[in-house]
């Protein structure tokens, strides 16, 4: 009887923690700026689709919003000031490889062409979004390999350095062959 009962609170202890929100992220930008990253509740994104909220707050302007699927299949897996300094990306997994998207803040939305994977990945937006550049793809392939522990910690969002560097040198050798996705 104690047994059953220790393992029916570890379940409901389990199931609470898994419904919780994961810790949100903040990442100070080099101009002052701030984005803010939530993603869902872990056990929630294995059971259905839900959704990860990026919020930038720039230090004089308007609060950006972007709301990106996440579920057991597909979700952002790290987000990276670009070099410009006015936009920033964010690298996605998507079931079996890995999107790009340049999200624009301060520019207005537009619609994505039809044959968009971003009709399917992005919920919502208050900002421009476009597909990554081959050269955005070079950007973030650069950063992860150099980008100090601390920082890249701090941009992934669960995944390991291996992982990302091994699957944008991927899309990367893919774009090269004429590969698209």
């Amino acid at each position: 009887m104690a047994t059953a009962a220790f393992i029916g609170l570890g379940l409901v202890v389990l199931i609470l923690l898994g419904t919780l929100h994961r810790r949100t992220r903040e990442l100070s930008l080099a101009n002052g700026d701030v984005i803010w990253i939530t993603p869902a509740p872990f056990l929630t994104s294995l059971l259905s689709e839900t959704s990860c909220k990026i919020i930038y707050q720039p230090k004089h302007g308007n609060t950006e919003t972007l709301v990106l699927l996440q579920d057991s299949d597909s979700q952002p897996a790290m987000v990276i000031p670009a070099t410009d300094g006015k936009t920033f990306l964010c690298l996605y997994y998507a079931d079996v490889l890995y999107r790009l998207m340049k999200v624009y803040p301060g520019r207005s939305p537009t619609p994505f062409a039809k044959t968009s994977y971003l009709n399917f990945v992005v919920l919502s937006s208050s900002c421009h979004l476009e597909s990554g550049t081959t050269n955005d793809w070079h950007e973030v392939s650069e950063y992860l390999k150099s980008v100090p522990p601390n920082t890249f910690n701090q941009h992934a969002l669960g995944f390991r350095r291996k992982v990302l560097t091994s699957g944008v040198d991927l899309q990367i050798w893919n774009m090269r062959q004429g590969f698209t996705n």
